[in-house]
């Protein structure tokens, strides 16, 4: 008999109850002697984050960030919903509805007070506080900050899940139904005598309004909790004898209308996940929903999250989420900086529902003052689009007095989220470290020796993209704090310096020593094993002195090079015996010098 629901609405005051009649939502599970998809070995269990938020909540943005944070981390791991709930999520005008009949459900049994807060595959982590609540612990409750949903997942990286998920979904446009299929294969008995199957329709990347948000009416919604195609807690599985494939199937009549909005067929997905009677998630799936035709046209969200103190580099990284069902291949920017305007074109490879980091190029803007830039794609794939827009201010790298600096950075216990590399303008990596071991916080020091006008910059990245205390300290050679930082956000930090050419000495002046008439350069750029051809020119004749300094300043070879007047010296440096990594040239004969940059790839 086929299942049914009810469903109340409004016609001229009138309250009416529509009994709507779906296809059956379950049919019984039978064994499949080679599934289509389903691991039958032991895997790493998924995440399951259930998101409760709403439109009007003015700290709901942020724990969306964190969701699409952890998203960007974990990828396919990852399996989200957002559900809306409590009075915040009432609509007013033309704003989306995004309520349920089952997300309160859902929220009063997490233990959930607040919004935003949600939880990791409804799981109670005693390490974490109270677990978001006040009070004695409760392990029925399992409600999280947003802030503890990253520490959540660390605690649970390594578990072996114990029943392994896969999902397909297929949807027939003209009739609207919507078939699904999820195989479960348990690899060892489990204690319980029985599991709860669910699943879960979302639709992604809605526009709507949202409180908080400087998007106003085109923030972008994502993972939206749209239908059930079981009961509120789950179909019951008695069948989990280890060893065996089965699965289950569910169909549904998509309605018209899910509150004031049509579903958008290719921003449609299934979640499927398992749990425990206790309501704790064994393992999750999710599947895109498939049709002829699926197509969305070109479309991007773009993100370049604040993490510069200072930053003086010819690009910026940008976040990139295709929203397109095509493969995003080519995209054109335009970035506006200060009174300048540039249209770079980048090369990527991003497919649907991904997010890349790509760097895209500044111009050559002089970094004079502070500045303020925009960032928008005009064209992806070739096709003319309107993206949203990015912007921050950036500023001129901070003046050192001392042709020397040292920095020390302090990771915490999770050192090997955490790596910093010292670049040049170019982005060039001039030397770097990490990650570090995890276990107790670590302590890394490092000195370089600067040359006048060259920028430096300082970059610190976090790859769980969740903070870290302990931070870093710039020093010059005197002593003196260039800057310093207990704390480094979820996005990093980057920090820019320079040694005007006011300050030089006179041993750095020696050093640079870049006189007309003479010249050094060196072929290729980069340098590459074996040889690297060195060119001098105009040095006279004589004895030309020749050493190789690392960024630490010590010097790692010597030769003395026989040249003459009026002709170009050709010498070939033998690189094998450098590492990997950014080098100071300098040759000079008769009191004139020049010094070139070398890196060895």
């Amino acid at each position: 008999m086929a299942n049914t629901r009810s469903f109340f609405f409004s016609v001229s005051g009138a309250v009416v109850l529509m009994w709507i009649i779906l296809f059956p939502l379950t049919s019984c599970a039978h064994e499949v002697k080679h599934g289509a998809g389903v691991e039958i070995r032991p895997v790493l269990r998924n995440f399951l984050l259930e998101e409760f938020t709403a439109i009007h909540c003015s700290y709901c943005p942020s724990g969306h960030e964190t969701a699409q944070n952890l998203r960007h981390v974990l990828g396919e791991r990852l399996q989200t919903i957002a559900v809306h709930v409590s009075s915040l999520a009432v609509p007013g005008g033309n704003e989306p509805d995004f309520r349920t009949s089952f997300g309160e459900s859902w929220f009063a049994a997490s233990g959930g007070s607040a919004i935003p807060s949600g939880n990791i595959n409804r799981t109670f982590f005693p390490q974490l506080a109270d677990n978001g609540q006040s009070g004695a612990l409760n392990p029925e409750r399992y409600s999280l900050m947003r802030s503890e949903w990253p520490s959540a997942v660390k605690y649970s990286l390594g578990d072996t899940a114990l029943v392994n998920l896969y999902v397909e979904a297929t949807l027939d446009t003209l009739s609207r139904r919507l078939d699904v299929r999820v195989e479960y294969f348990y690899p060892k008995e489990v204690e319980d005598s029985y599991s709860l199957l669910n699943v879960v329709l979302t639709e992604n990347f809605i526009r709507g309004a949202q409180t908080g948000s400087s998007e106003g009416s085109r923030y972008l919604h994502r993972h939206i909790a749209r239908d059930l195609l079981t009961d509120v807690w789950g179909d019951t599985v008695y069948d989990t004898e280890a060893g065996k494939v089965r699965e289950r199937r569910y169909s549904l009549i998509l309605p018209e209308r899910y509150g004031n909005q049509a579903p958008v067929f290719p921003n449609l997905e299934v979640v499927a996940f398992m749990s425990r009677p206790n309501k704790e998630v064994l393992n999750s799936a999710s599947s895109q929903v498939s049709y002829q035709g699926r197509y969305r046209a070109p479309e991007v969200s773009l993100s370049a999250p604040s993490l510069f103190t200072t930053h003086s580099r010819h690009s910026i990284p940008v976040r990139i989420e295709n929203l397109g069902t095509d493969t995003l291949k080519k995209i054109r920017f335009v970035v506006v900086m200060g009174a300048q305007t540039y249209e770079p074109e980048v090369s990527v490879s991003i497919p649907y529902g991904q997010e890349h980091e790509v760097e895209v190029p500044l111009g050559d803007y002089p970094f004079s003052k502070v500045v303020k830039y925009r960032i928008s794609a005009t064209h992806l794939n070739g096709e003319a689009v309107e993206s949203n827009t990015v912007a921050d201010y950036i500023s001129e790298p901070v003046q050192v007095r001392t042709d020397r600096v040292s920095i020390v950075l302090t990771t915490d216990t999770y050192g090997s989220e955490i790596t910093y590399a010292v670049r040049n303008r170019e982005g060039e990596v001039l030397q770097s470290g990490g990650p570090f071991q995890d276990g107790a916080p670590r302590t890394d020091s490092i000195g370089f020796s600067l040359l006048p006008d060259e920028i430096y910059s300082f970059e610190v990245r976090d790859a769980f993209l969740d903070g870290f205390q302990g931070g870093y300290e710039i020093k010059d050679a005197d002593g003196g704090v260039i800057f310093s930082a207990s704390y480094v956000g979820m996005y990093g930090a980057a920090f820019s310096f320079v040694l005007p050419k006011s300050t030089e000495t006179g041993t750095e002046r020696a050093r640079q020593g870049r006189e007309p008439g003479i010249r050094l350069s060196h072929n290729p750029v980069p340098a590459y094993r074996p040889d690297n051809q060195l060119t001098f020119d105009g040095f006279g004749s004589g004895q030309l002195d020749m050493e190789v300094f690392d960024m630490q300043g010590k010097v790692v070879f010597r030769n003395r090079i026989p040249v003459r007047a009026a002709e170009k010296t050709i010498y070939n440096l033998d690189t094998h015996q450098f590492n990997s990594g950014f080098y100071f040239i300098r040759v000079g004969v008769d009191g004139r010098a020049a010094v070139e940059k070398m890196i060895i790839q």
